[in-house]
């Protein structure tokens, strides 16, 4: 049974003419993913796991400066909430794109086993990786696949 599916994700899309979006396809594993899309609806999309001992999440934050960072958490919504705070602190490139994996229960090992495959994309000087996300994509199933998932309700419908 082939998991994949084709996507095209159209994030900042708000007019007709669709000026300034972006628009990105590709394929991805539906079965190892929660959530992409816009940050602001994550915490409407998936309740954080607690005790975090029960598992979390693998979250790609795409930049509008074509940036990927990579974060792992128990709560996405916070994660995305501390990040989008820091973000205009400092005034930092927005966020474009959030993706978030299904709950695991290793998360934090899993995130740095996807990290050591997009170590050659690194961003030295700035922590993020210049990685299409295509490919982000590809690197981190190739991970997630090997792991074990949690079994958790993890709050979609």
């Amino acid at each position: 049974m082939d998991n994949h599916e084709t996507f095209l994700l159209k994030i900042g899309c708000h007019s007709r003419q669709n000026i300034g979006c972006l628009k990105i396809k590709g394929t991805m594993r539906s079965d190892l993913w929660n959530y992409s899309g816009e940050p602001e609806y994550v915490s409407l999309r998936l309740k954080p796991i607690y005790p975090s001992s029960d598992g979390g999440y693998i979250i790609f934050i795409h930049l509008v400066d074509d940036q990927t960072w990579l974060f792992s958490s128990s709560d996405p919504g916070r994660c995305i909430t501390n990040w989008n705070n820091i973000t205009k602190k400092y005034d930092l490139p927005a966020t474009r794109l959030v993706m978030i994996s299904q709950p695991y229960i290793l998360y934090t090992a899993v995130k740095n086993k996807i990290v050591e495959r997009l170590n050659p994309y690194r961003n030295e000087g700035k922590g993020g990786f210049l990685v299409d996300l295509n490919t982000a994509i590809q690197e981190a199933e190739a991970v997630m696949e090997m792991a074990i998932p949690a079994i958790q309700d993890n709050g979609r419908s």
